[in-house]
């Protein structure tokens, strides 16, 4: 009896003990609400990643302000804290220590929700280290064979059905890294920002030791992993069953439809592709004058805003003739892209991996920007095709918003977001002027976006003070979309929730609000499983396919993009079908109709629409 009071007082002491010590701990319950740090360097980024002495130094000294992170600051966000236990996991690696390897990924996996990612989280990490502890030493050739073996038998117990996506995405990204690539990226996205302000903020840091991991372990490991994850699909290769083709409701041959304008406020649209489901204004001519005196030049099928937030007559964005020259090339590039992340051997995926395999550091750079810059010419084409599909009664107004594609993008400014919050404004109004019933917004802003905005400029003296002011321009983008939104209840927007794989909320990602008149979306695949990217949190409302979605591009071609970019307008769809059916219904039927048709997933995760039901319910009303 006395030793049980004595464990009884014993394990109250504990309980006691490690509530003060959680009680003296800052919570965090954003991600702003980080510290931050900032890193001196003797030589540039791409040299220190190169440099045992001078990049051992920062990794020790990231290392330390993690583990002081996580010993002075509560943090519930599992997205965060997977963040930093990767970091340390990295330090491990790069140290050799397989125990604190392993120990930092047990805690990573233990953190996983969603299903693909409680199998794949860390497999080739993890192999590494056991296949250390088995041969008592780190040398490559010693151990590449235990390895192959730990990875064989961890990868042949994955169900198909649940990592298919992921193990292919995986396998396509080792296809395409390479040594020269992550000195690339290190001078064209690390070094111009050094270079500004002498320093280098955590995130830059953290960015600069995952490329060593890479140099040093897995480029070492790569060509084993691309054999393993390749015989494995090979021998698994059944293509997911597709449920949206049974869900799909085609209104070509619905002869009682009734018109409806949906708006695609995108990166801008390719006209031409949608001749016969345009918006046409017709009080304007194209003469460079505002005809029917609303504010806008020349908006006969719509608006546009530049980079600098100043209106622009160009609904889609700009190129010059020797970037209109490279389009073709292009598209094979970003095609064969696609191809890698679905373990396709194409012509263009083959034609990728020799292109990057020849990659010389300073040719990643102006490969990147290439990339980016064909991504948004061809965004909002893509978009649209999709909002449109099925629905003749169906036409979009085009409101082009702009974004930079460089690795050293145009310095976001006060002024700048000022400017922005009102195009917001004008955009809506312009909207309900012209009978938009609803909108796509596959675009958004995140604070830390904004953030490595101004630290890729050099704007401010370290990471403190960048922290200030990115917050008294994000606030200005954040309440002026919101205000913006409000402002038009007989709207329904939709938008995208990110492709961070986080939480909007804890990371502050807009314009995913809570409000009556905005539906988030998240993304699933073509069976309706989460996709490894999207993002999630209490304010993402529904899911759709955003997984390899066809659509067209500027010239007509059609190719097939991910993201949850391609899930909203997937939403858009059913809500322009909706009202086609019935232009009578409110926001507020629209929502319910949509969420009627819902299917919601065993562990809640996902809310999956269901176009085929939530248009019976209308039809049969």
């Amino acid at each position: 009896m006395r030793q049980s009071k004595r464990c009884l007082l014993l394990c109250v002491c504990l309980l006691i003990g490690a509530s003060l010590l959680m009680a003296g701990k800052k919570k965090i319950v954003r991600l702003d609400d980080l510290p931050r740090h900032t890193y001196t360097l003797p030589m540039k980024p791409s040299e220190t990643v190169v440099s045992d002495e001078a990049f051992t130094n920062l990794r020790d000294q990231v290392g330390k302000d993690v583990l002081d992170i996580l010993d002075q600051y509560e943090i519930e966000d599992k997205t965060t804290l997977k963040d930093l236990y990767g970091i340390l996991s990295n330090i491990a690696l790069l140290k050799g220590d397989a125990e604190g390897v392993l120990k930092y990924q047990e805690l990573i996996l233990d953190l996983q929700e969603k299903p693909a990612d409680k199998y794949v989280s860390g497999m080739v990490t993890r192999s590494i280290a056991q296949s250390w502890q088995e041969t008592g030493t780190t040398d490559i050739a010693a151990n590449l064979p235990v390895f192959q073996q730990k990875l064989e038998a961890t990868v042949n117990t994955f169900p198909w059905d649940i990592v298919q996506d992921v193990v292919e995405q995986i396998k396509g990204v080792y296809e395409i890294r390479s040594k020269n690539l992550m000195i690339g990226l290190a001078q064209s996205q690390l070094d111009p920002a050094y270079e500004k302000t002498g320093n280098l903020s955590r995130d830059m840091a953290q960015g600069l030791i995952s490329m060593r991991v890479f140099m040093d372990h897995y480029d070492l490991y790569k060509p084993v992993v691309v054999e393993v994850l390749t015989a494995y699909i090979d021998a698994n290769k059944v293509e997911k069953e597709d449920i949206w083709a049974e869900r799909d409701v085609d209104l070509k041959a619905d002869g009682h439809l009734k018109p409806v304008l949906l708006a695609i406020w995108d990166s801008g649209v390719d006209t031409g592709v949608f001749e016969k489901q345009l918006f046409t204004n017709a009080g304007e001519k194209p003469d460079g004058r505002d005809n029917d005196g609303n504010g806008f030049v020349d908006d006969i099928h719509g608006i546009a805003f530049d980079l600098k937030e100043y209106p622009s007559t160009a609904l889609l964005f700009p190129l010059t003739e020797e970037q209109l020259a490279k389009y073709p090339s292009m598209i094979t590039m970003m095609k064969g892209l696609e191809d890698l992340s679905s373990a396709v051997n194409s012509e263009e995926s083959a034609a990728l991996k020799k292109k990057m395999a020849t990659m010389q550091p300073d040719q990643v750079r102006p490969f990147i920007e290439e990339l980016g810059m064909m991504g948004l010419y061809s965004h909002g084409t893509h978009v649209a095709g999709i909002a449109l599909k099925g629905n003749p009664a169906a036409k979009i107004l085009v409101a082009r918003i702009s974004f930079d594609y460089k690795a050293i993008p145009e310095p976001f400014s006060v002024e700048q977001a000022k400017r922005a919050a009102a195009n917001y404004m004008k955009t809506v109004q312009y909207f309900k002027d012209q009978g938009v019933r609803a909108a796509n917004m596959s675009w958004g802003w995140s604070l830390k976006e904004v953030e490595g905005n101004l630290e890729a400029n050099g704007i401010g003296r370290d990471a403190e003070e960048r922290q200030k002011l990115t917050r008294e321009i994000f606030d200005i983008l954040k309440q002026g979309l919101y205000d913006a939104l409000k402002s038009q209840p007989d709207i329904l927007f939709v938008s995208a929730a990110g492709n961070s794989d986080s939480d909007i909320e804890f990371d502050e990602i807009i314009p995913n609000y809570n409000l009556p008149n905005l539906l988030s979306v998240g993304a699933v695949d073509q069976a309706g499983d989460e996709t490894s990217f999207t993002s999630f949190g209490e304010n993402v409302h529904v899911h759709a396919n955003g997984f390899e979605v066809e659509s067209y591009i500027p010239g007509g071609t059609q190719l097939a993009f991910s993201g949850t970019s391609m899930a909203s307008p997937n939403v858009l769809n059913l809500v322009g079908k909706l009202l086609a059916i019935d232009p009578d219904l409110t926001v507020a039927d629209i929502r319910k109709l949509i969420m009627d048709g819902t299917e919601t997933s065993e562990d809640g995760r996902i809310v999956l629409i269901n176009p085929k039901k939530s248009i019976g319910i209308v039809k049969a009303r």
